[in-house]
C-alpha cells in the first residue's frame, strides 16, 4: 500500500473549457491520465482532499479498466506509466501550475460600514455622482450645436481635404 494523493477537480472535455465535468476523488494518477487524454490544462479548479491508502496496482488496473477501453488510450496508459511503481502519489509530482488549483478563500468587505456613511460624499470636491440609471444606458440624443459644426477631413486616395463630412 502506498500514500497517494486524491483531489476532486473540473475536467475540460478534449481541452474545451464549455464541456466541464466536476470528478470526485480522483487520484493523481487518473489525474496524469485525464491531463493526456485531454490536454494539459484540462484538469483544473483542483480542491486537494486528504492522502489515502492505496494499492498501486489496484489503483492502475482500474485505470486500466475506465479509460483503457479503446486501444488508443490503452496504449497511452502504458506510455505514462510503463510501470506501476512509475506512477505519482503527490500533486507536487504533476508540476501544476498554482492557477490550476480552487481559489481557497473568497474576497470580503474589509470593514463593515454605516448605512448613513454610503450617503456621504467622497471628498470634498462635491457630492458624490447620482446613481445611474436604466436611461443612461440608452444613447443620449446629440447636442445640436455640436453635430452641425464642420468637420475637415481628407480623403483617402488624394489626401485633400474635404469641406465638409455632411454636406
Amino acid at each position: 500500500m502506498a500514500k497517494m494523493e486524491f483531489a476532486n477537480c473540473l475536467v475540460n472535455i478534449g481541452g474545451d473549457a464549455g464541456n466541464q465535468v466536476p470528478k470526485e476523488h480522483v487520484s493523481v494518477a487518473e489525474m496524469a491520465v485525464l491531463r493526456a487524454l485531454h490536454g494539459d490544462e484540462a484538469v483544473h479548479t483542483i480542491e486537494p482532499l486528504p492522502v489515502d491508502n492505496v494499492d498501486i496496482h489496484e489503483e492502475l488496473d482500474r485505470i486500466n479498466a475506465f479509460y483503457g477501453r479503446k486501444e488508443e488510450n490503452q496504449k497511452l496508459i502504458r506510455q505514462i506509466f510503463p510501470l506501476a511503481s512509475h506512477m505519482p502519489l503527490r500533486l507536487r509530482d504533476l508540476r501544476l501550475p498554482e492557477e490550476f488549483f480552487a481559489a481557497v478563500k473568497r474576497a470580503a468587505p474589509v470593514e463593515a460600514v454605516e448605512e448613513d456613511e454610503l450617503d456621504a460624499p467622497i471628498d470634498e470636491e462635491g457630492p458624490a455622482p447620482a446613481p445611474a440609471t436604466a436611461a443612461d444606458d440608452d444613447f443620449a440624443p446629440i447636442n445640436d450645436e455640436i453635430s452641425r459644426t464642420p468637420v475637415k477631413t481628407t480623403t483617402r486616395k488624394t489626401g485633400k481635404p474635404k469641406d465638409d463630412i455632411f454636406g
